[in-house]
Formats: structure tokens, C-alpha cells, sequence
């Protein structure tokens, strides 16, 4: 909900520009979090007909702890790339990591599409026109 209010607070700031969005998948991520053995006894699976006990080493998705312990981690990496974002010395044209290129081009909408009008928000909400990050998990 953050990032629907964000967009349109964005709109209400600035009508006639394009406000860009991207979703990033994390699953594959999810899964390279390794746990520590405390987490790791909380996803202990008891096989009784097998007389075995499994445990996973990594964060694994439906596991009682997985969504906080994922949780801890993106909400950091998000807090890091707003500070990077928000930082008054980084310059995003003239540093630029070696990884840029793995990144898809950007799909904008025909410069004719229509720009909607923002409705009144029942908060106040901040818009920064470098943007933000956000985490939301599913």
C-alpha cells in the first residue's frame, strides 16, 4: 500500500511526468540465506516411519521463521539503497557499477498514453523525485 500512496503523492507533485515502477522477484535470493543453527532447529522436519529428523540450511519458503529471517535481511539491503539513493554525493551518471549491464532496459509507455489525475490522499505522504525502495513479501 506504501508504494500506491507513494505513486500517487508522486502525481499530485508532478502531473505531467512519467513515474517509473519495478518489481524484483527475490526467490531465488530467498533461497541463499543460510541459517543459523539456532533457525535451523525451527525447521526441523520428523520423518517417525523413517525414525529421521530434516533440517534445512537455508531459508526455505512456508518454514516459521523464513519470512522474519528473509525480513531482516531485505529491510537492510532496502534501508542501504535508500540511504545510496538519498545520499547528496552519490551520482548515479558518473558512478556506475560493473553489474549495470545485467540489468533489463527499461520499458516506458508511448509518450502519447495518457497521464491520470491523482486523487486527494487521507495522508501525508513525503515524494522525493529520486524515489525510494521498498520491500513487500507475499
Amino acid at each position: 500500500q506504501k508504494i500506491a500512496n507513494w505513486n500517487v503523492a508522486a502525481r499530485q507533485k508532478h502531473p505531467n511526468s512519467r513515474i517509473l515502477c519495478s518489481k524484483i522477484n527475490f526467490k531465488p535470493a530467498y533461497r541463499q540465506v543460510h541459517l543459523n543453527h539456532k533457525v535451523t532447529l525451527q525447521t526441523c522436519t520428523q520423518l517417525p516411519d523413517e525414525d529421521i529428523a530434516m533440517m534445512s540450511l537455508r531459508l526455505t519458503f512456508g518454514e516459521g521463521p523464513g519470512p522474519f529471517e528473509w525480513g531482516v535481511v531485505s529491510e537492510t539491503v532496502a534501508d542501504l539503497a535508500n540511504a545510496i539513493l538519498h545520499d547528496d554525493n552519490w551520482d548515479p551518471i558518473t558512478l556506475k557499477a560493473e553489474s549495470r549491464k545485467l540489468v533489463p532496459k527499461r520499458k516506458e509507455p508511448e509518450a502519447e498514453t495518457p497521464l491520470a489525475q491523482a486523487k486527494e490522499l487521507a495522508i501525508d505522504m513525503p515524494v522525493d523525485p529520486r524515489g525510494f525502495i521498498d520491500v513487500y513479501i507475499d
